[in-house]
């Protein structure tokens, strides 16, 4: 009997080692993880993000904790990427009660804010506006991505094409008309233009400047540039700062918020002006509007060409 016992005893033991061992192990974590698209395009001083990575049948969450960020052209690390930044954040919206620097930057913060980051879960690489602090060009990125599993480490896991931020914008074309003194009727279009020259280093301000056929500049100061009478205007949408008018240019500083303008004015973000008729030899007033956005700060002079007059002397 106690031999029999000892027996269903070995049996037992034997049966549960079996089962044991051949017990399924707990997760999975692939060789192959990736990241799709393997190129992420970013428009410098935007915020992008990538999607998460692909597990390639891994088990899930997964923790991804970046290691480093590359120039890959040069191969040589890009710190620039992981350092803070002063980033503005927005509290609330901003509206036309906001109308004062003062009750503007209630609204905005000033928060420290990496270029780079990665979502610890997931993966998920984002790219602030801090960014426009970082040179262009391509990068690339090594991350360590761990589950339940094990850990792997991705080298060049995914590149970042960092591309230019366009500065400034049209929203359309500028466009223009002359029209008959003392009324606003007579309407015939006209051609024009507008150059734009970008000083990134200097104060934050448009020069607006408004030349002749020949080049010869007209005087705001002595009254050759006005508003088109209720309809909006630099000024409007930027009460922030009063207009400034010299003798070769009406002058706008605004405030670190972009884009800007960000308040409307009597019509949309449309800017109106005039050069009136007898400051010109045609003895019709010429007309201009044009819609125009900056994306980043710096001194922007904007000189608007009518080529279909001559300034009077």
């Amino acid at each position: 009997m106690q031999r029999k016992i000892k027996k269903m005893l070995f049996i037992a033991s034997f049966t549960s080692m079996f089962i044991y061992s051949c017990k399924p192990e707990e997760g999975y974590i692939s060789d192959y993880m990736y990241y799709r698209p393997k190129v992420l395009v970013a428009l410098q001083g935007v915020t992008t993000a990538s999607t998460s990575i692909e597990l390639d049948g891994g088990t899930g969450p997964a923790s991804v904790k970046l290691l480093e960020v590359r120039n890959k052209r040069t191969g040589k690390p890009a710190p620039e990427f992981t350092q803070e930044y002063e980033v503005p954040q927005y509290l609330s919206e901003v509206t036309h009660a906001d109308s004062t620097l003062e009750l503007l930057f209630k609204k905005i913060a000033l928060k420290p804010t990496p270029a780079l980051s990665v979502n610890e879960v997931g993966g998920r690489i984002g790219l602030s506006p801090a960014t426009a602090n970082v040179d262009t060009g391509m990068y690339t990125l090594d991350v360590q991505v761990s589950n339940l599993k094990g850990t792997r480490i991705l080298r060049n896991a995914i590149d970042i094409h960092l591309v230019p931020m366009e500065s400034y914008r049209f929203q359309g074309a500028p466009f223009a008309s002359h029209s008959n003194l003392g009324s606003e009727d007579g309407f015939i279009n006209a051609e024009t233009s507008v150059n734009v020259r970008r000083v990134p280093s200097g104060e934050d301000k448009i020069i607006l400047k408004f030349v002749d056929r020949n080049g010869n500049v007209f005087n705001p100061k002595n009254g050759e540039v006005v508003h088109r009478g209720d309809r909006g205007n630099l000024a409007k949408m930027n009460p922030y700062y009063p207009e400034e008018r010299t003798d070769t240019a009406l002058v706008y500083k605004f405030p670190k918020k972009f884009p800007f303008p960000f308040l409307t004015s009597t019509n949309g973000f449309l800017s109106y002006y005039r050069v009136p008729g007898r400051f010109v030899d045609i003895n019709r007033n010429a007309n201009v509007a044009f819609e125009f956005y900056i994306n980043g700060p710096g001194t922007y002079v904007l000189t608007v060409n009518l080529p279909f007059v001559g300034r009077k002397p």
